[in-house]
């Protein structure tokens, strides 16, 4: 009986693992206002995310609630309902508007994407499967704030030509920095996605992107140096991606 509920409830999807950067300090030193940020990102996923719908340009197919997730403190785990290209797009689309509404908010994160069969079983909330472990992995070792996928999540964007509206591709290749040493993968292109939502001239300095944390997490200066060089990584590929539009 088990494995036969294992085989049912076990199919193809796409899955996303992001948390926030900082939270574990923050509950230690400002615990009111860490909780006040994790309502925040809960609002985001519920009213910002939960509800957009996504239109397919060459279809004019409209997608919408193709995505469930899982909130757990400052963790977030995105999933899609099947393995169809529209469930691709959403996975996608919905990870872009998630970091940029967070970033709104002065919320860091950083993520992961991958794919393949993930088991969740609804009433227990049970979730299991190598995709997850993969997204967050690529997630948790990355020293910066961004969203890195898998090739294979990275092929088949490609293969759909999943765009932003500046027309540059959704995924791009990039020397993401992590702690085991400057690695070639595959990267959302969030900085293209919101590129108008940045008001300071090319190239933005780490002082400007950090000037919406600096209230929660402290003095720029002040921060380990560990700290200080995933904001660092982050502007260099801001500003990289923000060039390539202008150009």
């Amino acid at each position: 009986m088990l494995e036969e509920n294992i085989k049912m409830y076990r199919e193809e999807r796409f899955v996303a693992n992001f948390d926030i950067l900082g939270m574990r300090e923050l509950i230690r030193t400002k615990e009111n206002r860490a909780i006040a940020m994790l309502y925040d990102f809960h609002d985001i996923i519920i009213n910002h995310v939960g509800k957009l719908a996504i239109k397919i340009i060459k279809t004019n197919e409209i997608i919408i609630d193709r995505i469930e997730h899982i909130l757990f403190s400052d963790t977030i785990i995105l999933f899609t309902k099947g393995n169809s290209e529209s469930d691709l797009y959403a996975i996608v689309t919905l990870c872009n508007e998630l970091f940029g509404q967070a970033l709104h908010r002065c919320i860091p994160l950083r993520g992961g994407i991958a794919f393949g069969n993930l088991f969740y079983h609804s009433n227990t909330k049970i979730i299991c499967g190598k995709p997850l472990i993969e997204a967050y992995e690529f997630g948790e070792s990355a020293k910066w704030l961004g969203i890195i996928a898998t090739e294979e999540i990275a092929k088949k964007s490609h293969d759909e030509n999943i765009q932003t509206k500046n027309k540059q591709p959704c995924i791009i290749s990039w020397d993401v920095p992590s702690k085991d040493g400057t690695a070639k993968r595959n990267v959302i292109n969030w900085p293209s996605v919101f590129a108008k939502n940045f008001l300071a001239s090319i190239p933005i300095t780490v002082a400007q992107f950090y000037e919406g944390f600096e209230n929660d997490f402290g003095d720029f200066e002040s921060l380990p140096n560990n700290i200080k060089e995933k904001y660092e990584n982050t502007v260099a590929f801001v500003n990289t991606c923000l060039g390539r539009n202008n150009n």
